[in-house]
């Protein structure tokens, strides 16, 4: 259900502070479908509503809670016997048909059992008011930090008729495109599903993909400020992804490198902040691949089996051995010398050595004096 929340703030009026609407994207926008829940049955029910955290931007204390009537509905008021109890949800991956099982420990009554007479749905041209207000008993402090708001709904008596409420549980995703210039439209990413629920899947359809090739998509939310010295969004032009921005939430070999190194996050930065499209880096990472052991300098191919193959860290009975990250950096090090100072293999594979001898260090492992290989 879209849902506006009236916001109380310390020694400020109720209605002085701007209502807060979730989805946020709802505030001027129909949404993509309508329920009848809780309000449109003929009978009594409990009924439970989350809202993931991300929805909401920091702590607020809730006044009033607020629905809009779904636009294509138009019909008489209602008047219910209603109870409300709210709260946090430990985790919205978690949410279970035991309505217990999502009550966190500080679930609690906001609107104590009573009479509320739901107001008139009339036609309307545009998108209609949050007319549905319902004035808590107790404001409601919330922190999304906490987790997911709960809301639970006790319809105690109600009458027969329908009355329908906007909401946002049909996908109405539009079509996105992704890929550098000179290769549009790229890929083509549309939702197949039009339900979007909790725990369900979701199918996605991808077009225009390169034959053969893999394709991989994260999915994420752009975030700003500094991170781990790189300042976000870091735009991934110069690594040779145009239109691509570094995903700080991939929790595979490139995040964990990023994190737990300083030497990997400056060589990073560097490259980064080269903005001579001659210096972009190009890796073809791939399984299985012909001729290749971890990587190749001729071919730029970098092999995923061989990386997953090594371990993240040194484990306690082999503490010098080389690790995924290493690899890495010893890559990007060496990719980065060729082309910044026109290097050929020996002094662009030495430069990379440097720079894996200083990861290294970081972990307080020996140095490598030589690192040379042949292929599969």
């Amino acid at each position: 259900m879209c849902l506006a929340l009236v916001l109380s703030t310390g020694a400020l009026a109720q209605n002085s502070t701007p209502p807060v609407v979730v989805p946020q994207n709802m505030d001027t926008s129909e949404g993509s479908g309508s329920t009848n829940i809780p309000f449109g049955r003929a009978v009594p029910g409990r009924f439970q509503a989350a809202y993931d955290a991300s929805l909401f931007s920091g702590p607020l204390s809730i006044s009033i809670l607020s629905f809009r009537h779904d636009q294509d509905f138009t019909g008489s008021g209602k008047r219910v016997s209603l109870e409300i109890h709210a709260g946090t949800l430990p985790s919205m991956a978690s949410l279970q048909a035991t309505f217990a099982a999502n009550r966190g420990v500080d679930f609690t009554r906001v609107f104590a059992q009573k009479w509320v007479d739901l107001p008139d749905s009339l036609p309307t041209s545009g998108i209609g008011d949050f007319a549905v207000r319902i004035p808590l008993d107790t404001p409601l402090f919330y922190d999304p930090a906490d987790g997911a708001l709960l809301l639970e709904f006790v319809v105690h008596e109600q009458p027969r008729g329908g009355y329908n409420l906007d909401s946002t549980y049909t996908c109405a995703s539009p079509l996105q495109y992704y890929g550098p210039p000179g290769c549009e439209p790229g890929l083509e990413v549309v939702s197949m599903t039009e339900q979007i629920v909790w725990g369900n899947s979701v199918v996605l359809r991808v077009r225009g993909a390169k034959p053969a090739a893999r394709t991989l998509l994260l999915f994420g939310r752009q975030s700003t400020g500094i991170w781990d010295g790189l300042n976000l969004p870091f735009d991934a032009r110069p690594l040779g992804a145009p239109g691509c921005f570094l995903a700080t939430t991939f929790k595979q070999m490139m995040r964990d490198t990023l994190t737990d190194s300083p030497t990997f996050r400056s060589l990073i930065s560097g490259i980064g902040n080269d903005t001579d499209p001659a210096h972009q880096i190009q890796a073809n990472v791939g399984r299985g691949q012909p001729n290749v052991l971890w990587d190749s300098f001729a071919s730029n191919d970098i092999d995923l089996d061989d990386l997953e193959a090594l371990s993240a860290t040194p484990s306690a009975a082999h503490p010098n051995e080389i690790t995924q990250g290493m690899i890495l950096t010893h890559f990007l090090a060496e990719r980065q010398d060729a082309l910044t100072n026109g290097n050929a293999f020996n002094p662009a594979h030495q430069h990379g050595l440097d720079l894996q001898n200083a990861y290294r260090a970081e972990r307080g492992q020996d140095p490598i004096t030589s690192q040379t290989g042949s292929g599969k």
